[in-house]
């Protein structure tokens, strides 16, 4: 099972939102930002990173409504326990110190948000592309309104959004920086 590309979240975010319905991750403020390495379940439990090991980020991003959690995993990091020109990231993971390549559009990712907008429009549309962290909750329609999502178009709400664009900060590049900069639709 493949996940989607983070390529392909940024690009159907702007598939999902037209020129004229812009996500505004300006309007949100970020918290906390946790990193840790993880394996698959059944993976190896060496003291190293292995095939099926990726990197999962927990942030808190609180916007007009309140305060909402993010869990976005990065899958297949490569990591050098040296640094050179293409692993710059440093990070801590299983107790050791090691350098990671930066994470490109072709990079798999799967995401969660804990806020009504990730839950109604994204979530299930995340789960058929494999790129929803954990099992979504059951969507119950509010008001007997038409679905915000109709072309099950999967994609990201402005709280992830916002912990995309710290994650690619110059002086962070978890993400590659060109990656936020080059997505029209998101501000």
């Amino acid at each position: 099972m493949k996940a989607m590309t983070i390529g392909d979240l940024l690009k159907n975010s702007y598939r999902f939102r037209p020129r004229n319905k812009r996500v505004k991750s300006n309007t949100v403020l970020l918290k906390s930002v946790e990193f840790r390495g993880k394996r698959q379940k059944g993976g190896p439990k060496e003291k190293a990173p292995t095939p099926g090991t990726y990197l999962e980020v927990k942030t808190e991003v609180s916007g007009e409504t309140g305060l909402w959690f993010q869990t976005i995993n990065l899958l297949e990091p490569q990591f050098s326990k040296t640094w050179d020109r293409d692993y710059l990231v440093p990070v801590e993971l299983f107790g050791m110190d090691y350098y990671m390549k930066s994470f490109d559009e072709k990079s798999g990712i799967r995401v969660r948000c804990t806020c009504p907008d990730f839950r109604h429009r994204f979530a299930y549309s995340d789960k058929d592309v494999h790129s929803l962290v954990g099992r979504p909750i059951p969507y119950t329609p509010v008001g007997g309104g038409a679905p915000v999502n109709p072309d099950n178009i999967p994609g990201h709400c402005k709280h992830l959004h916002a912990a995309l664009e710290f994650l690619a900060q110059d002086e962070i590049k978890v993400i590659e920086p060109r990656l936020l900069r080059l997505t029209p639709g998101m501000s």
